[in-house]
């Protein structure tokens, strides 16, 4: 039985409009729907870390993150500092538990 307070797959994917996910096989953020099986990396942004290496276009936190999505069998990693469009922040932010759901 659904829960009472549930949304249906399209009633969340509309209030996401501008969704992106990391596909870890092409390492391209790519537009998606939250009906997608992805893995989250939450982590603090900024600090040396966060930069990209000269064999990678993503941060070492990125990088092993992408390695741990492969290892569980998974394609697609949502990771905010890349995945959410710059004109849509607050939009993607305000909704963090569709994405952490």
């Amino acid at each position: 039985m659904r829960h009472p307070n549930a949304q249906s797959d399209s009633m969340r994917e509309a209030s996401l409009s501008g969704f992106h996910l990391i596909d870890t096989i092409d390492a391209a953020v790519v537009p998606s729907t939250l009906s997608e099986k992805f893995v989250a990396l939450s982590y603090v942004w900024g600090g040396q870390a966060q930069q990209p290496s000269a064999t990678s276009p993503w941060p070492k936190v990125v990088q092993d993150a992408v390695t741990a999505t492969k290892a569980l069998s998974f394609r697609y990693l949502w990771v905010g500092r890349h995945c959410i469009p710059k004109g849509d922040k607050h939009n993607q932010i305000s909704r963090m538990d569709l994405i952490y759901r």
